[in-house]
């Protein structure tokens, strides 16, 4: 299995120079904010803003930390929540930001338009779950502290630690001292199922 370890995560600025971004993952791995065909990160948002603009790219996002956010996409409001569903939306129209409570930290996956879908799910629980690795990628954030196991042995990872799971490959995701809390992120090249 793959392992992403919070600590790792590449420190970037934004786009829009008003934060930073800890870059998890991106394919492929050598490109850039201009040319790239996914991308997932975590971003910290502690004030009211405008989010950076992405022509062609499509966002899908989720709160990791914190009570949420009140988005704005133009002209229609969006409210996400850890326990809500994650807010999907183009990455190339005004969207703004307002906190609910204070700061928080998002999870944010970018998919090329045209090449790229993704969709972001949340699983809990205090049972074992298995999650398969199905399309281009499948990566799980760890919202709390969990042991992960694969036919190569076992570890215990971390709260926003990340595993990805490969194209065919079943991960058993087994709580730790709270119940499970994950975030399974599905990235499938267009016109492909994820099946």
């Amino acid at each position: 299995m793959q392992i992403m370890k919070a600590a790792d995560h590449r420190r970037m600025p934004w786009k829009n120079g008003k934060g930073e971004t800890a870059e998890i993952a991106l394919f492929p791995e050598d490109a850039g904010l201009e040319d790239f065909g996914w991308r997932l990160s975590m971003a910290s948002v502690s004030e009211p803003g405008a989010f950076s603009i992405f022509p062609g790219i499509d966002r899908v996002l989720a709160i990791v930390q914190g009570e949420g956010l009140r988005l704005l996409v133009e002209g229609r409001v969006t409210i996400v929540t850890p326990e809500g569903e994650a807010a999907a939306f183009a990455g190339d129209v005004d969207v703004t930001s307002d906190l609910l409570g204070g700061p928080v930290v998002d999870l944010n996956l970018m998919t090329r338009r045209g090449r790229f879908h993704g969709s972001m799910e949340r699983l809990g629980g205090h049972e074992r779950r298995e999650i398969a690795g199905k399309g281009a990628a499948t990566l799980v954030v760890l919202r709390a502290p969990c042991d992960v196991s694969s036919g190569d042995g076992s570890v215990h990872l971390a709260r926003l630690d990340v595993v990805r799971v490969e194209d065919g490959e079943v991960l058993s995701f087994q709580p730790a001292l709270a119940a499970l809390d994950l975030l399974v992120v599905r990235i499938v090249e267009s016109g492909k199922e994820a099946g």
